[in-house]
């Protein structure tokens, strides 16, 4: 930290030097860097804890109002501007840009974070969020306003996947509600097979004042968590009301029993050996002491071929589902109607992957830092593939 800026840091008799050191060797996931994001990130970025940004957007001059760029910051990616602006607070705050949709992030990319910390506007990205948070075991603290603007209300919750009665976000909604949340801001018709866009969301027109209101109480609970002193804060949830009657209540969250959304963390993570499939299957069958069963992957499918409901033909191209640009799903007669896959799994079987070992992971799309499964009986390993030469944070997980 800057020569003199830990002073009054230290007098502070709530942190002090042994905090500040457990503060600076941790890491937080931001998801969402807008409104509220603005108001979050510099408080981390002062104390030094290390971020990772993640927004797909870019800024527009719609933003200069509410979410606290400057003009110079208009047409760049919003993660990387507010990158630039915790540097200036603090250039030795570790921090690194997420320029995506969580929808399409590795699944292990935010592994190595302490604590996740969202502000989201939809219900669809809240739902990934809860997952990615229950399969890494991090614990989730998300805030919430009342875009409209109408009124001054929002919402703080913890989330606390390491607790065996932790509620999650999916927790409220039966299985009819949560294929509607599915299906919220993706316009008429089904979802393509080949790509989880990303649900459009009305603009934001809550204050920066109070999203700074409900930011903070999100800041604190997650300084709580960090600081190793936020044991009792799962399944809890703030209710900020602000105006005429300004108020402060904290209500529980119950954990449903029957959510389909609980399941055990992927824990151990291991980095895979090796770009390809044939690497980690060998590495894989090594650490498991005998034949795989296959593989598993996680928010996303392969597809080993495509054919033409046009036409007939077919094209042997073994992709993940999301990985498919446009042009690759234009089959050569020219028809309207986009190719479809004719293999469409979440698994492959010992002989699938066999069939498959000299493929590449960057090669089929698969993203960086994501996760594979593999399986042996009821025994499940977890490897990171396509991890990049570097990465920021701590790493959490163990080497091959």
């Amino acid at each position: 930290m800057r020569a003199g800026a830990e002073a009054r840091l230290l007098e502070n008799p709530t942190l002090g030097p042994v905090a500040l050191d457990r503060l600076q060797g941790s890491w937080a996931g931001v998801i969402g860097a807008g409104t509220l994001g603005a108001q979050l990130i510099p408080h981390f970025g002062l104390l030094q804890v290390g971020l990772s940004i993640v927004d797909a957007g870019r800024v527009e001059s719609e933003n200069l109002g509410t979410q606290a760029f400057n003009s110079e910051s208009v047409g760049r990616w919003k993660a990387e501007a507010r990158a630039h602006q915790v540097a200036a607070l603090n250039p030795d705050c570790a921090v690194r840009a997420l320029n995506q949709p969580i929808e399409r992030l590795g699944l292990a990319a935010l592994a190595d974070c302490d604590v996740l910390l969202t502000g989201l506007d939809s219900r669809v990205s809240r739902l990934r969020v809860s997952e990615i948070a229950r399969e890494l075991g991090i614990v989730w603290i998300d805030a919430a306003l009342d875009g409209s603007g109408a009124q001054l209300f929002g919402t703080v919750s913890v989330y606390d996947p390491r607790h065996p009665d932790a509620a999650c976000a999916a927790c409220p909604y039966d299985p009819e509600e949560l294929a509607r949340i599915a299906s919220e801001g993706r316009g008429p018709g089904c979802p393509s097979w080949r790509d989880p866009d990303v649900p459009l969301t009305a603009p934001t027109l809550q204050t920066s004042a109070f999203a700074a209101v409900v930011a903070g109480h999100q800041a604190i609970w997650a300084l709580q968590v960090l600081l190793g002193r936020g044991g009792e804060l799962g399944n809890q949830r703030l209710l900020i009301e602000a105006g005429g009657s300004s108020r402060v209540r904290c209500v529980r969250l119950e954990r449903n029993p029957s959510c389909p959304s609980h399941q055990l963390p992927l824990t151990p993570l291991r980095l895979a050996a090796g770009e390809r499939i044939g690497d980690l299957l060998r590495h894989a069958e090594r650490d498991l002491g005998g034949e795989a069963d296959g593989l598993v992957f996680h928010h996303r499918s392969i597809v080993r071929g495509l054919w033409c409901p046009d036409c007939g033909a077919r094209r042997d191209r073994v992709r993940m589902n999301d990985a498919y640009t446009d042009a690759e799903i234009r089959c050569d007669c020219g028809a309207p109607t986009p190719m479809e896959p004719s293999d469409l799994k979440d698994r492959l079987s010992r002989s699938e992957a066999a069939e498959l070992a000299h493929a590449r992971w960057d090669e089929i799309g698969v993203p960086e830092t994501d996760v594979v499964s593999v399986t042996r009986g009821e025994r499940r390993a977890h490897y990171i593939v396509n991890r990049p030469a570097t990465s920021g944070g701590g790493a959490r997980w163990e080497a091959p």
